[in-house]
């Protein structure tokens, strides 16, 4: 029972809050913006109760991993390219 409420809980709270920012930019779509958002994450929590703890865990090492390496592979990017600088001649003073 308790579930349910926090459940249903969240939904207000998303949908009010859609309401308010108004995220697709219409005033008119309010709260039904916000229903792929929670409805996505209630399916997931559901699916989620299925699996294994020892699949969670390597599910959550694996995106922490994955993480490190985006921001490694982010770092090399961003060292190997060139940052570009106006070059000011002389001859405009």
């Amino acid at each position: 029972m308790e579930l349910i409420l926090v459940r249903l809980l969240f939904v207000i709270v998303v949908s009010v809050a859609c309401y308010f920012i108004e995220p697709s930019g219409c005033p008119s779509s309010g709260c039904g913006s916000g229903r792929p958002g929670w409805a996505g994450i209630v399916l997931f929590e559901w699916k989620l109760r299925t699996v294994s703890l020892k699949r969670l865990i390597g599910a959550a090492i694996g995106s922490i991993l994955g993480i490190c390496g985006a921001y490694l592979f982010a770092l090399v990017i961003r060292s190997s390219v060139p940052t570009a600088t106006p070059k000011v001649s002389c001859k405009s003073w």
